[in-house]
């Protein structure tokens, strides 16, 4: 005889118990007894396919999820996770078709349009993924996947502006903790929302009364005179704390620092191994790397101990020395070929001071390479970070008895 509708209904809770403690053989096997035996087909299939879903088993998942489909089509959550199954197996047409079923009958989840313009962008429609991004919106304007999603397709049709908003957008929407206050802040100034950006931090620097980040990014957002530079302590925290994995974010970003260091050394028609260098501001040595061919002797210097570290792994260097550049510079009588300073006098406003030191630790020979930005003297900018005019540069650098030989940006 058939079983009772109440015994099948008490065997599908049981396996949905093994389902829910993560007991995967038991559940399998309780709903494929369901299945042979004729009650709560679908709803078996479908739950079976979940599971087979959860362990990998995806071309599984995917046969079963048709099935309970074919059975029943009138579940919007069921076509949701086929269209998820699909788009894992690169099925993305296929995945758009389901995500589109499942909008058709419950068009009230954010997560079903954000899923189907993932899909879209993915196969090219970029004006339905866009559009499905801001239905996602219009039902939960805290989501802040859906404001990622748009401003990755924003970017990519080279809508910057746009792009960039919608990425601040979605900084502020995540839930808290999940992003760096640095980054939040960002988010609340791109925004136009300067005001509860000093907020966070003025609650940050409450909390962390002894940390120097609040206080120096405080100064940026508030306006005003800037100070002369960014204090050691800023540094050496900023820097301890990015340390283990500078090289991987860096390398993500396509950065070309030390790139225009080879660049330059190529012009120089440099014997190998014949020159006294300084790398000031050395951090894990990427640029070290590039300057130890030319070295006869190679000298770093940073703040951040953790930074030192990393460089002391690469094993480019013949002297590390953990100072501030102004103090390691002072009264130094050893003279140097070249002085590398990648990405370091972003943190000094003034550099009038280093400049002259730097002038008396080389050997006359070099001219200097900087970058500039705007037409201000100095300016410190809401990343905490410093930007120099090219007439303030100039001066500067006329100053301390260099010959200027080129400004680039870059």
């Amino acid at each position: 005889m058939p079983e009772q509708t109440d015994d099948g209904v008490a065997r599908l809770r049981a396996a949905q118990r093994h389902h829910l403690d993560g007991e995967w053989a038991g559940a399998e096997a309780l709903y494929r007894e369901i299945i042979l035996r004729g009650r709560n087909v679908a709803q078996a299939k479908f739950y079976l396919a979940y599971m087979l879903q959860q362990t990998g088993r995806l071309g599984e998942a995917r046969e079963q999820l048709n099935r309970a489909i074919a059975l029943e089509g009138r579940h919007a959550e069921w076509h949701f996770n086929l269209g998820i199954v699909l788009s894992s197996l690169g099925d993305l047409a296929e995945a758009v078709a389901a995500y589109s079923r499942a909008v058709d009958l419950d068009p009230s989840k954010y997560f079903y349009w954000t899923n189907l313009g993932a899909a879209q962008d993915a196969v090219g429609e970029a004006v339905n993924a866009e559009a499905c991004f801001n239905r996602a919106l219009s039902l939960d304007p805290a989501c802040p996947d859906a404001y990622f999603l748009m401003s990755a397709l924003l970017l990519k049709q080279r809508r910057f502006a746009e792009g960039g908003r919608f990425n601040s957008l979605g900084i502020v929407a995540l839930p808290a903790q999940r992003e760096s206050r640095i980054m939040l802040c960002q988010a609340y100034h791109e925004l136009g929302r300067t005001a509860e950006a000093i907020e966070v931090l003025l609650r940050w620097q409450r909390e962390e009364p002894e940390n120097p980040t609040p206080a120096h990014l405080l100064v940026a957002y508030r306006g005003g005179n800037a100070p002369e530079q960014c204090v050691s302590a800023y540094v050496e925290r900023t820097f301890n704390d990015f340390a283990e994995r500078f090289d991987d974010v860096l390398t993500d970003l396509r950065y070309i620092g030390p790139q225009l260091v080879r660049d330059r050394l190529a012009t120089q028609a440099l014997a190998p191994a014949s020159q006294v260098v300084l790398d000031l501001g050395c951090g894990t040595g990427m640029v070290g790397e590039v300057l130890r061919p030319h070295a006869a002797r190679l000298v770093g210097v940073d703040l951040s101990a953790a930074m030192l570290q990393k460089a002391l792994d690469k094993r480019c260097y013949d002297v590390l020395c953990r100072a501030d550049m102004t103090a390691f510079l002072q009264g130094r009588e050893e003279r140097f070929d070249f002085i590398t300073c990648m990405d370091v006098l972003i943190y000094l406003g003034r550099l009038d001071g280093l400049m002259g030191l730097i002038g008396q630790a080389l050997k006359p020979k070099w001219a200097a390479k900087l970058d500039s930005e705007g037409g201000e003297p100095l300016r410190l900018n809401v990343s905490g970070r410093y930007s120099h005019g090219e007439d303030y540069l100039s001066t500067v650098l006329e100053t301390a008895g260099f010959a200027m030989e080129l400004i680039q940006d870059v």
